[in-house]
């Protein structure tokens, strides 16, 4: 009975390396595919010339800081790939039987952005890595922060953090108060469920979220964060 025990729990160890290999082969096809004809540099500086486009020292401190802290709060420390954040996916998705949360950190975020459909399969987060690994050694923290929030979407049509700020609030970002950067923090993990014109009850529970991992991660003090919720509910929108 042992030996038959030991048997199929080495099939078992087998078929995961042939499954990954399989998976991990797929999807440095797929990277090859679709970098082929494509020059990061190129791509960003597209992006970087975009008339919209807002850089860093026009961000509110405080924006940046909510995005990093509900997103990825080990952003500045890791290499691209947080292996705590994707243990955690792997054990929910496991329990829920379906691949609901990738543990995506920000760069891998932007390489999905830049780069790959938004499908969830196993062979798109392997490429989206290797691109995550070559932005992260090309560009600084800042420089992928900064082109992150500058093309995320924001909900309500809104694709970048410039029409973000002045469709919801019109003002440039770099004039949204701290309670205005909270809100908008919270809108890219769900864009449609959170879009501020129509569920702004919502956007502001997901703000409460943001703050509270402010607070968690010691970026904010909690009686910082409790004035900072009071201000949320305040804030008014520049829409009908």
């Amino acid at each position: 009975m042992k030996k038959f025990i030991i048997s199929i729990f080495l099939i078992i160890f087998l078929g995961g390396l042939v499954v990954g290999g399989k998976i991990a082969f797929d999807g440095y096809k797929l990277y090859e595919e679709t970098m082929a004809d494509v020059e990061i540099e190129n791509v960003v500086s597209e992006i970087r010339n975009r008339d919209t486009y807002v850089v860093i020292d026009d961000i509110p401190s405080h924006f940046l800081e909510a995005i990093i802290a509900v997103e990825d709060h080990r952003f500045m420390g890791h290499n691209g790939f947080d292996v705590i954040s994707f243990g955690r996916a792997v054990i929910r998705n496991f329990k829920e039987n379906e691949f609901a949360a990738g543990g995506s950190t920000i760069t891998q975020q932007l390489s999905k952005n830049l780069f790959f459909s938004f499908e969830k399969k196993l062979e798109r987060k392997v490429a989206e890595l290797i691109v995550a690994r070559q932005l992260e050694d090309m560009y600084k923290k800042d420089e992928i922060l900064e082109l992150y929030v500058n093309i995320i979407y924001y909900g309500d049509g809104f694709e970048n953090l410039y029409d973000a700020s002045m469709g919801y609030y019109n003002k440039a970002p770099k004039d949204m108060t701290d309670a205005e950067g909270t809100l908008l923090a919270g809108l890219p993990q769900a864009p449609s469920t959170y879009a501020m014109i129509e569920n702004f009850d919502r956007a502001v529970k997901r703000a409460f979220e943001v703050v509270d991992a402010m607070v968690e991660h010691k970026v904010i003090t909690e009686n910082d964060g409790d004035l900072l919720k009071i201000e949320i509910e305040n804030v008014q929108l520049a829409v009908d």
